[in-house]
């Protein structure tokens, strides 16, 4: 269970920050490097992982859907990423950077929610909230700085920003077959 969780929060941070990048990017070519237009993407992304983490996480982890509430964020961050692309195609000049936001705001939302249940998943395992936390956002945050580097330095200058997304959206599939395997019988 432990090093599920843990490797399904290392693909989430790789994988958000890896999507981030794409509208990012994106941005820039659409509307240009305004550099406080950048930071406002960015700052709704982080407003996203903040709401995402705190509600619609946390939401679940109450209801008691730890495990059955992160597959279903891997599903929805699997299918967000393969559909991003087209998305970013959408509207014309009016709806070109309110769609960018939105997106921006939808990517933190799927990212942080899987935080609190990731965490749930590994301190039902290990009694220490302190280690439990600073072992989970470890995880995170290294998926983090691998996906930033990895989609920003080979990922998107050398497949384009359409198949990083869909590579993206196969990454985090993966850590859904990782949940579902949890669930079969100990004999296979």
């Amino acid at each position: 269970w432990k090093n599920t969780a843990l490797f399904s929060l290392g693909s989430f941070g790789f994988v958000t920050m890896a999507t981030q990048l794409v509208i990012l990017l994106s941005f820039q070519m659409k509307v240009g490097v305004m550099f406080s237009r950048i930071a406002l993407i960015n700052g709704l992304f982080m407003t996203g992982l903040v709401v995402g983490a705190a509600w619609v996480g946390r939401w679940l982890v109450r209801r008691g859907a730890v495990t059955l509430g992160l597959a279903g964020m891997h599903l929805a961050m699997g299918i967000f990423c393969w559909f991003l692309p087209q998305w970013l195609q959408w509207g014309g000049d009016t709806w070109r950077e309110p769609l960018h936001h939105a997106l921006a705001v939808l990517t933190g939302i799927l990212g942080g929610a899987a935080f609190p249940l990731g965490v749930a998943m590994v301190h039902g395992r290990q009694r220490l909230t302190g280690v439990t936390s600073g072992l989970v956002q470890a995880w995170d945050h290294w998926g983090g700085a691998l996906g930033a580097w990895v989609a920003g330095l080979i990922m998107i200058p050398i497949l384009g920003t359409t198949l990083t997304a869909h590579l993206a959206s196969f990454m985090i599939l993966l850590g859904l077959v990782a949940l579902g395997a949890l669930h079969l019988p100990q004999s296979w």
